[in-house]
């Protein structure tokens, strides 16, 4: 991984932070998202990681960990933070389903929450997300260790079909989806139409580039706008129409047969 130097000091930080709090409770830390498929940019991304542990965390060492997310991992984080999970091992090892439990989960988007109240937060983050599934199949091909174990030897191998039906949970509502979130949903549809056709689990930007060279179907607009989506994941500014990118959610949808 070619990193800058903020976020090779994130990461060492992550390091250190877990070793101090959990001591031997923790099993590994391992990269998912961007920084390991290759399109990580500090400035539009954020970093994602999961933490394996042995056994359930005491509300204690949720408060230590989530003080030092604040005080210490936010300040060096990419334009749009951190997203991590806590898992039990365990829970890893198992047959992975559609849906996964976690012991315990932070991203940018729960920060106002944990804010508000501290406690109240840290008490009830816990469940199934439907995504994990997702991230760990981005492990098994292109994950990195940070810390632990080889990550082969703590997850299950996710089933295409599986992952394909996490997928489908985040591209099912794309032609509403596009209009609040169009890089990232034009993306997206790339490379889960490059998954239906190959197998492999690309990243946005190399989703935009095989849809680009592998479909010849597709007209001169959309390939416009797939352009136009990985010039602002590269740092552009773009202004977008909303009825060419429903067209374009629909034609997408059309391609992977969800219409």
């Amino acid at each position: 991984m070619n990193l800058d130097i903020n976020t090779n000091n994130l990461l060492e930080n992550i390091v250190i932070s877990s070793k101090k709090i959990l001591k031997e409770n923790l099993l590994g830390i391992y990269l998912h998202g961007s920084t390991v498929l290759g399109s990580f940019n500090p400035l539009i991304s954020d970093l994602d990681y999961i933490i394996v542990v042995n056994k359930k965390l005491s509300i204690s060492d949720k408060e230590k960990i989530m003080q030092d997310v604040i005080e210490k991992l936010l300040p060096l984080a990419p334009k749009k933070g951190l997203e991590f999970h806590i898992l039990l091992a365990e829970d890893c090892r198992k047959i992975i389903e559609e849906g996964m439990e976690f012991d315990f989960h932070f991203s940018d988007y729960h920060l106002e929450n944990y804010l508000n109240n501290p406690l109240k937060y840290i008490e009830e983050m816990h469940g199934v997300d439907e995504d994990l599934p997702v991230h760990i199949a981005v492990i098994n091909q292109s994950g990195k260790a940070l810390y632990g174990p080889n990550p082969k030897e703590i997850f299950s191998i996710v089933s295409k079909d599986i992952y394909w039906n996490s997928v489908l949970n985040d591209i099912s509502d794309a032609t509403v989806s596009i209009i609040s979130t169009p890089t990232y949903t034009i993306l997206n549809l790339c490379r889960s139409l490059a998954f239906r056709k190959t197998g492999t689990i690309l990243s946005k930007v190399d989703g935009g580039n095989w849809v680009l060279k592998n479909i010849t179907s597709i007209n001169y607009e959309f390939k416009s706008l797939i352009l136009s989506a990985i010039n602002e994941y590269e740092g552009q500014e773009i202004d977008y129409s909303d009825e060419r990118l429903v067209l374009f959610a629909s034609y997408m949808q059309d391609q992977l047969n969800l219409q």
